[in-house]
């Protein structure tokens, strides 16, 4: 059992399977024995041990962590864009104006209008800027960025494959930080 706030430490030899576990805790993997439960409505984020870099720039990286805040943006734009609220029917300016006022609200209440901040400052803390495309980053920057990525879905429980791996004393010491002021669980897998 996982408790809210909780750090467990996965340690083992090489080959043991704890990058396994991790995959299974994480829902990518099922068990060969075994049940895993989790509770409705379970946030788990994982980083792997190895991250690929691909054409996106860190903020771009860390915000797509978020998917159901584009749908929503992306609801709230049809919604401005209604033809209907240009109208000279004013009941159907009324339900225009009632759709778009419920698509705010859910993007609101998602934190659509923090994201970027958010993104930002998980970027800032973990000591990452710049535009370059993150398959240009060092194997350790790239992990970082994929951690801001996965504090960015606020998770309950995040599940951390080596996250000290390829990191240097100062960036270590500001994952540290981040992981202390972090209201769920950690499972972190580490030699």
């Amino acid at each position: 059992a996982l408790e809210p706030g909780e750090r467990i430490g996965v340690l083992g030899p090489n080959g043991g399977g704890k990058s396994t576990l991790l995959r299974i805790l994480a829902g990518l993997d099922a068990a060969d024995a075994g049940q895993v439960t989790r509770r409705r409505g379970l946030a788990v984020a994982h980083l792997p041990q190895i991250v690929e870099g691909d054409e996106r720039d860190a903020l771009t990286t860390v915000l797509a962590a978020r998917p159901e805040l584009a749908a929503l943006e992306a609801e709230l734009h049809a919604a401005e864009a209604d033809p209907r609220l240009a109208g000279d029917d004013l009941e159907a300016m009324a339900k225009a104006l009632a759709r778009h006022e419920r698509a705010l609200a859910a993007w609101t209440e998602a934190g659509g209008d923090r994201a970027e901040g958010e993104a930002r400052g998980h970027l800032r803390a973990l000591g990452i800027d710049g535009a370059r495309p993150t398959r240009e980053l060092s194997g350790g920057r790239r992990k970082l960025v994929a951690l801001a990525a996965c504090l960015a879905q606020r998770p309950d429980v995040l599940l951390l494959d080596e996250p000290e791996a390829h990191l240097d004393m100062e960036r270590r010491e500001r994952l540290t930080a981040l992981l202390d002021d972090l209201d769920g669980a950690v499972v972190m897998i580490s030699h």
